[in-house]
Protein backbone atom coordinates (compact mmCIF):
# COMPACT_ATOMS: atom_id res chain seq x y z
CA UNK A 1 0.00 0.00 0.00
CA UNK A 2 1.47 3.30 -1.02
CA UNK A 3 2.40 5.74 2.00
CA UNK A 4 1.86 2.98 4.78
CA UNK A 5 4.46 2.58 7.65
CA UNK A 6 5.41 -0.62 6.38
CA UNK A 7 5.85 -2.70 2.75
CA UNK A 8 4.09 -5.52 2.79
CA UNK A 9 0.49 -6.69 1.42
CA UNK A 10 -2.57 -6.94 2.63
CA UNK A 11 -4.96 -10.45 0.93
CA UNK A 12 -8.47 -10.75 0.90
CA UNK A 13 -9.29 -14.39 0.01
CA UNK A 14 -12.89 -16.37 0.20
CA UNK A 15 -12.57 -19.87 1.92
CA UNK A 16 -15.42 -22.48 1.01
CA UNK A 17 -15.50 -24.88 3.58
CA UNK A 18 -15.86 -28.13 2.55
CA UNK A 19 -15.02 -30.72 4.89
CA UNK A 20 -18.48 -32.35 4.52
CA UNK A 21 -18.42 -35.37 2.34
CA UNK A 22 -20.64 -34.15 -1.16
CA UNK A 23 -23.87 -35.60 0.03
CA UNK A 24 -24.55 -33.91 3.39
CA UNK A 25 -23.09 -30.77 1.25
CA UNK A 26 -25.56 -30.86 -0.51
CA UNK A 27 -28.46 -31.45 2.00
CA UNK A 28 -27.25 -28.50 3.71
CA UNK A 29 -27.17 -26.72 0.70
CA UNK A 30 -30.67 -27.38 -0.01
CA UNK A 31 -32.05 -26.37 3.36
CA UNK A 32 -29.73 -23.28 3.99
CA UNK A 33 -29.59 -21.98 -0.02
CA UNK A 34 -26.29 -20.40 0.07
CA UNK A 35 -23.10 -22.20 0.27
CA UNK A 36 -21.21 -21.57 3.64
CA UNK A 37 -17.91 -19.04 2.54
CA UNK A 38 -15.72 -17.45 5.15
CA UNK A 39 -13.30 -14.36 4.45
CA UNK A 40 -10.06 -14.26 4.85
CA UNK A 41 -7.54 -11.08 5.02
CA UNK A 42 -4.00 -12.15 5.61
CA UNK A 43 -1.04 -10.40 5.69
CA UNK A 44 2.62 -10.71 3.78
CA UNK A 45 5.74 -10.97 5.81
CA UNK A 46 6.26 -8.19 8.08
CA UNK A 47 2.80 -7.55 8.13
CA UNK A 48 0.04 -7.07 11.18
CA UNK A 49 -2.77 -6.19 12.07
CA UNK A 50 -4.57 -4.98 15.06
CA UNK A 51 -8.39 -5.96 15.90
CA UNK A 52 -10.01 -5.70 19.00
CA UNK A 53 -6.97 -5.10 21.05
CA UNK A 54 -5.30 -8.55 19.66
CA UNK A 55 -2.59 -8.20 16.86
CA UNK A 56 -2.83 -10.57 14.34
CA UNK A 57 -1.30 -11.60 10.83
CA UNK A 58 -4.72 -13.05 9.56
CA UNK A 59 -8.05 -13.42 10.56
CA UNK A 60 -11.76 -14.13 9.21
CA UNK A 61 -13.24 -11.20 8.13
CA UNK A 62 -17.37 -10.15 9.63
CA UNK A 63 -19.84 -7.15 8.78
CA UNK A 64 -18.53 -4.38 10.77
CA UNK A 65 -15.32 -5.53 11.73
CA UNK A 66 -12.74 -2.80 12.25
CA UNK A 67 -8.72 -3.30 11.51
CA UNK A 68 -5.67 -1.14 12.12
CA UNK A 69 -2.81 -1.65 9.70
CA UNK A 70 -0.14 0.05 8.20
CA UNK A 71 -0.96 3.20 9.79
CA UNK A 72 -4.39 2.66 8.40
CA UNK A 73 -8.31 1.79 9.64
CA UNK A 74 -10.33 -0.19 7.45
CA UNK A 75 -13.92 -1.67 7.70
CA UNK A 76 -15.15 -4.10 6.38
CA UNK A 77 -18.64 -4.08 4.91
CA UNK A 78 -20.65 -7.21 3.56
CA UNK A 79 -22.40 -5.98 0.82
CA UNK A 80 -25.01 -8.51 -0.50
CA UNK A 81 -27.18 -6.80 -2.02
CA UNK A 82 -26.70 -7.65 -5.29
CA UNK A 83 -24.66 -10.72 -5.24
CA UNK A 84 -25.22 -14.05 -4.30
CA UNK A 85 -27.34 -14.82 -1.30
CA UNK A 86 -29.01 -11.15 -1.61
CA UNK A 87 -32.47 -12.89 -1.81
CA UNK A 88 -33.79 -16.41 -0.60
CA UNK A 89 -36.01 -16.88 -3.10
CA UNK A 90 -34.77 -17.63 -6.62
CA UNK A 91 -34.21 -16.04 -10.03
CA UNK A 92 -35.67 -17.00 -13.30
CA UNK A 93 -32.45 -16.08 -15.71
CA UNK A 94 -34.19 -17.05 -18.78
CA UNK A 95 -36.92 -14.53 -18.63
CA UNK A 96 -37.22 -12.26 -21.35
CA UNK A 97 -34.16 -14.25 -23.16
CA UNK A 98 -36.82 -16.73 -25.56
Amino acid sequence: MEGSLSDYDLVVANRWQNKLSFYRRGWKALFQRRLAVETIISCTPPGIMKADDRICSARELHDGDIFESGGYIFRYRADFAGGAGAKDKGVNILNGKM
